[in-house]
């Protein structure tokens, strides 16, 4: 018996459907057709027509109809498959319209390509700006369990963005959490210059950093692991362990569960141990040298290698925390005046207020028209979320007043916050060193005013007499018209000729200064909108046209796109004045 050898491997033959013989012994030929078995791929799931799933939806589908080319031999079976799946919602009125005429064998609906139908398709539900919203998602995007998924996902957005390579890695770094972003900073090698590097320089220290967390559980497992802590109660341990036969004894016999001992309950048994009634301590609170000294013997204890990476890390900390100090402020409530500490922040992107400081004020809130999402520095959300609300503040800082309204937002142990728009608008010279804040006075600069030859005038002499209209035109006939030669000085007679009429409907000759404007190579013109004009209003572009056509002071645009012609009316009834920038 012949016998067919099955090809190697799990890719399908791409020879098309052969009909072939196989005798099996005597008997007559049978025929066995090789049919084209489909690739198992997984199918596109619905659209329902929402437009942040429209890029999914045609992923899906161009996925499936690469993967099985034979099952699609042509554009409208591959139109039909896309549009099987568009259910409910704007999407199911756009696959009808199509479908209709598919279905109808419509000759237009024939003629579109494959190309075209999937352009119409991005037209009609993809986002209408996909930079835009690209860039909204990468702002909420932030890393949570790994590093190299957070990577891919900025990654991704990122390409839609269209942002430059230094914008690329300032939105990276926000969704990064903040010891991250120190551990990367400072590296020995120092920063990362490219987005890049800073991809990669993340991936490292976060797989190396869940690689040691494995190394200490392995370790603590080999080495007899650690101490278990015991979360059961005083009074759960010092109750003896009694089985069950043992409580129906002591109960039948009327004895205590801790102690053993008969005449009182578990609840009133001596040896239960009594409370402490005096409060416990509050821990005192340590002052700065305290601190400072407490942190100094604790990275002495540390090797030289930690002690020195340690050191390091708390210097560029300061480095970053220079930016920022507390003054003193005073501000009003009511007729008192309130001192206390503000944050001078370089970093805060605003004027703020605590809740509890806003609410000692007395004074109304103002709404804002629209509400703010608020983010702390570290790129997490704040508490608050949202700002909606701003009060007025009247304060004193080095003795210069001020009156601005603070946003209201939960910022903290601060309770005033001043950021860089405080600082820009004020510009205060600040001494980062010692604290010290002053405010410039306003000076006022003396402006000398020149006086020209032509900037002296005789005083002129009024009078209360008047002409009438009679004398005027008597006046006129005889008063003799002189020469522009007797009018005009000597000396400027020489550019009469720049006053003519006829002169100025010349156009200039050219010059060495003239240029031309080239377009960009990579610009593409934009559909203008087409505006209606009266007769009236067509007869004044008509002329408008042909009349500086003849002076030369237009001439036919070579470019591919153009202004629309509007209209100004003048004073005179009925009378146009025409104006257009593309000419």
């Amino acid at each position: 018996m012949a016998e067919d050898k099955k090809p190697s491997g799990s890719r399908p033959k791409r020879e098309e459907p052969a009909a072939e013989e196989a005798v099996i012994g005597s008997a007559m030929p049978v025929q066995v057709i090789s049919a084209v078995k489909e690739v198992k791929a997984a199918l596109p799931r619905a659209f329902t027509g929402s437009r942040g799933e429209a890029k999914r939806f045609l992923r899906e589908v161009l996925i499936y109809v690469a993967l099985n080319p034979k099952a699609f031999p042509d554009d409208r079976s591959k139109k039909l498959f896309l549009l099987s799946y568009m259910t409910d919602g704007a999407g199911e009125f756009w696959k009808n319209d199509k479908a209709d005429l598919l279905l109808a064998f419509d000759p237009e609906a024939e003629k579109v390509t494959w190309s075209e139908f999937l352009d119409d398709f991005r037209t009609s539900f993809e986002p209408l700006d996909p930079a835009l919203k690209a860039q909204l998602e990468l702002k909420d995007l932030k890393m949570k369990e790994r590093a190299d998924e957070y990577s891919y996902q900025f990654t991704y957005l990122a390409k839609q963005t269209r942002y430059n390579d230094a914008a690329q890695i300032v939105a990276f770094k926000r969704g990064l959490p903040k010891s991250l972003v120190f551990k990367i900073m400072t590296r020995p090698e120092g920063a990362p210059a490219t987005i890049k590097e800073w991809i990669d320089a993340a991936i490292l220290f976060d797989e190396s950093y869940k690689q040691a967390l494995e190394y200490g559980r392995t370790w603590d497992d080999e080495h007899g692991g650690r101490k278990q802590r015991s979360f059961r109660k005083k009074e759960d341990v010092a109750i003896k362990q009694i089985s069950e036969i043992d409580r129906k004894e002591y109960m039948s016999k009327g004895l205590c569960f801790r102690c053993g001992r008969a005449g009182h309950r578990i609840k009133d048994c001596p040896d239960t141990p009594k409370k402490d009634e005096r409060k416990k301590e509050e821990p005192k609170k340590m002052t700065r040298e305290e601190r400072f000294a407490k942190i100094r013997a604790l990275v002495n204890d540390q090797p030289k290698e930690d002690k020195d990476f340690l050191i390091d890390l708390m210097e560029q900390e300061a480095k970053l925390d220079r930016n920022s100090m507390h003054i003193p402020l005073k501000y009003k409530v009511g007729t008192k005046d309130i001192e206390t500490k503000a944050l001078l922040d370089s970093g805060a992107g605003g004027r703020f207020i605590s809740p509890g400081v806003a609410r000692v004020l007395g004074k109304k809130w103002i709404r804002l028209p629209e509400k703010i999402r608020v983010f702390n520095v570290d790129g997490t959300a704040n508490k608050t979320a949202w700002i909606t609300h701003v009060v007025e503040l009247e304060f004193q800082i080095a003795g210069k007043e001020f009156k601005e309204h603070f946003m209201i937002s939960g910022i903290g142990d601060e309770g005033i916050i001043l950021g860089l728009p405080w600082l820009r608008h004020h510009n205060p010279a600040i001494d980062w060193q010692t604290g010290e804040i002053q405010f410039q006075p306003r000076r006022r600069i003396q402006i000398k005013r020149f006086t020209g030859v032509l900037d002296t005038f005789e005083p002129e002499i009024l009078i209360g007499a008047k002409t009438t209209a009679s004398q005027e035109m008597a006046h006129q006939h005889h008063t003799v018209k002189k020469e522009i030669e007797e009018l005009v000085l000597d000396y400027l007679l020489g550019y009469k000729d720049r006053f003519e009429k006829g002169k100025a409907e010349r156009f200039p000759p050219s010059r060495s200064y003239d240029h031309a404007i080239d377009l960009k190579p990579d610009f593409v013109p934009r559909n203008c909108k087409l505006y209606p004009l009266s007769p009236m209003e067509q007869q004044e572009q008509d002329r408008f046209l042909k009349e500086n056509l003849r002076k030369g002071y237009i001439r036919k645009s070579k470019s591919p796109m153009a202004s629309p012609f509007f209209f100004v009316a003048k004073k005179e009834k009925g009378a146009l004045s025409g104006t257009n920038a593309g000419l």
